[in-house]
């Protein structure tokens, strides 16, 4: 726990798997190349159950609230960036190498009851969340209950997610409020040797705006996770 978040509640369990090492979870953590700083305190609360499936990152101002029965599971190797806001009252469960930047929100409910006069029904305000493998939401995004993301999906900046993507191919990019499929065959590129060969390759070629892949890799290649 890096500086001094703001713990409301700690009444609930949190559940670590895999082989337990100092560090391993990082909560409140402050990172250079990300916008958030050390002024930004997170806040905790947890009446539920908090399950992380392996080593997982959590930077600062951010907002995690489980409440009474609800389960909120992180894969491992996965990112919460900064100013973000987790609210689960049923069950929030995402994938391993997750990423979220910052100011998004990830909510399972609307937290308020609506009436609608023409169904005759008010239905409830909370459904459950489900987010595959290597997943990465951009900054300024809402994901509200129902939602269902296969695994790397990419999710552009200020879309708004309610409902199953269970449908769509995996590398989708969606987008819109509501978010709706753009473009497919996308993956982000996790793997720090290739980050590091088109980093400089960009560099060396700034005249270039594309690297041409050709066979040198397939989108297995750009998942393999190295920190």
């Amino acid at each position: 726990v890096y500086g001094r978040p703001k713990l409301y509640s700690t009444t609930g369990k949190v559940e670590i798997k895999g082989k337990l090492k100092t560090g391993m979870i990082k909560f409140n953590q402050t990172n250079a190349y990300r916008p958030g700083n050390s002024t930004l305190k997170s806040e905790f609360f947890n009446r539920g159950l908090i399950i992380f499936d392996g080593p997982c990152t959590i930077g600062v101002g951010n907002k995690i609230a489980v409440y009474k029965e609800g389960i909120f599971e992180i894969g491992k190797h996965s990112l919460i960036s900064e100013m973000c806001i987790i609210s689960c009252f049923k069950n929030i469960k995402i994938g391993n190498y997750f990423r979220v930047a910052h100011r998004s929100q990830i909510m399972d409910s609307g937290f308020h009851y609506v009436a609608n006069f023409n169904t005759g029904k008010i239905p409830n305000h909370t459904k459950p969340i489900s987010i595959g493998d290597y997943c990465w939401v951009a900054n300024t995004c809402s994901l509200m209950g129902g939602t269902v993301l296969p695994d790397h999906t990419i999710v552009a900046s200020n879309s708004v997610v309610n409902k199953s993507y269970g449908d769509i191919k995996e590398g989708s990019f969606i987008a819109g409020a509501p978010a709706k499929v753009k473009a497919e065959n996308l993956y982000r590129v996790y793997n720090s040797s290739i980050n590091s060969t088109l980093y400089d390759y960009f560099r060396l070629n700034d005249k270039f705006s594309a690297y041409d892949i050709k066979d040198q890799w397939s989108h297995n290649d750009l998942e393999h996770y190295n920190n």
